[in-house]
């Protein structure tokens, strides 16, 4: 459907792999990628100017003594939104999870829209793949490129072959890991604590990302898995895993 769209959420747990065509999108399109570590790379991002690709998923929190303990790459007061809300949750008081797993209730959803606008939290500026905020001239500027794409179909159809030759060239990556057919050795295998199933949890490596170089982890693809339950989680040097059953998370040093 992303030919279509006009507007497209990513927000995935994969790793390895494309997420998204770049050469598929409509002209004009506005991508939001609100998964971290992100799903499109700047690389891909940057082969359609006609198309915004925004790294979303930041709330700017409110003025006062802010200290979230540790570096995230971001400016002052601003947090992901999963860091937000367990932060949000904690200034009204309330010390229980909202947002555990991947069933969510509509009456918390709501709860916490409340909160957010009780406690004067605001939406971070938008930013770009490459981490620079993004101003109105680049929402008109992309949106001037799409108009004259529309208009001329024989531009737009070049534009898709160089932007499908171009992919062709870039190794299919999400979450900056990129894909890979080889499997870790010092992938565990285990029983949930909590449902008893046995889950596949795959080594993390370190890996560096742009901008702060901050470490994460690199977990094998979980297509090499065949069989797993587990979809991993971020860490340095270990295994890191949730149930996809009943969402318990399982770590392993």
């Amino acid at each position: 459907h992303a030919p279509y769209c006009n507007a497209i959420i990513t927000t995935t747990s994969a790793f390895g792999q494309r997420i998204l065509d770049m050469s598929t999108l409509k002209p004009g399109s506005v991508v939001i990628d609100v998964a971290r570590p992100s799903d499109i790379s700047d690389e891909e991002a940057s082969l359609r100017k006609d198309v915004v690709v925004i790294e979303s998923g930041e709330v700017l929190l409110p003025p006062g003594n802010v200290d979230i303990g540790y570096n995230i790459g971001l400016p002052r007061h601003v947090a992901y939104a999963c860091l937000a809300e367990t932060a949000l949750l904690a200034m009204d008081g309330r010390f229980e999870s909202f947002s555990l797993g991947r069933s969510f209730d509509l009456t918390k959803i709501r709860t916490l829209r409340q909160l957010y606008r009780d406690h004067g939290l605001q939406l971070a500026p938008f930013r770009s793949t490459s981490g620079r905020v993004l101003s109105d001239g680049d929402f008109e500027a992309a949106a001037e490129l799409a108009a004259q794409l529309e208009r001329d179909c024989d531009r737009l159809g070049q534009l898709r072959m160089r932007t499908k030759q171009s992919l062709s060239r870039i190794v299919p990556s999400s979450k900056g890991i990129q894909k890979t057919s080889k499997s870790s050795k010092l992938d565990i295998q285990t029983n949930c604590p909590c449902c008893k199933k046995r889950v596949v949890i795959p080594f993390v490596h370190e890996f560096s990302r742009r901008r702060n170089k901050r470490a994460l982890v690199s977990p094998e693809d979980e297509e090499t898995h065949p069989g797993s339950d587990v979809a991993s989680q971020t860490d340095i040097g270990s295994n890191q895993g949730y149930c996809k059953d009943c969402a318990a998370d399982i770590f392993h040093v």
